[in-house]
């Protein structure tokens, strides 16, 4: 399961890069909860009106996570990313820590059900 969790969130991650809105779309649950780390929360259809929009595209991400099994049909992802792109016209680069919850439909694909990002801390100096 972890494999498949992995995996669609690669998937997901490669549509935002791509520009690939109809597949983001696939890999949503319809009751997504999405809260950037600026503090907005975006659902499902606001989401991708908004990618499909260019209010925010995506140059380039890297989202390293660790997925933990909840139960057959459900994880739990926690990650660090880094992204670069545009955001309302202007260059962003992000980096923020994030989790998200997966869950599984009845034809056994994994959507993405919630997604939290937080800002990244700074990095500390030599203490």
């Amino acid at each position: 399961m972890t494999q498949e969790v992995h995996a669609a969130d690669a998937s997901r991650i490669a549509a935002l890069v791509a520009g690939d809105h109809d597949r983001v779309a696939h890999l949503l649950h319809d009751e997504l909860v999405y809260v950037h780390s600026h503090g907005m929360a975006d659902g499902k259809a606001t989401y991708v009106a908004a990618l499909a929009e260019g209010t925010w595209s995506y140059d380039a991400i890297d989202h390293d996570i660790t997925v933990d099994a909840v139960d057959r049909t459900t994880a739990l992802a926690m990650g660090r990313m880094t992204a670069r792109g545009t955001a309302h016209g202007r260059d962003v680069e992000i980096a923020s820590l994030t989790m998200s919850v997966w869950t599984a439909d009845a034809d056994g694909h994994w959507r993405l059900r919630a997604f939290q990002s937080t800002k990244a801390p700074a990095p500390r100096g030599n203490r």
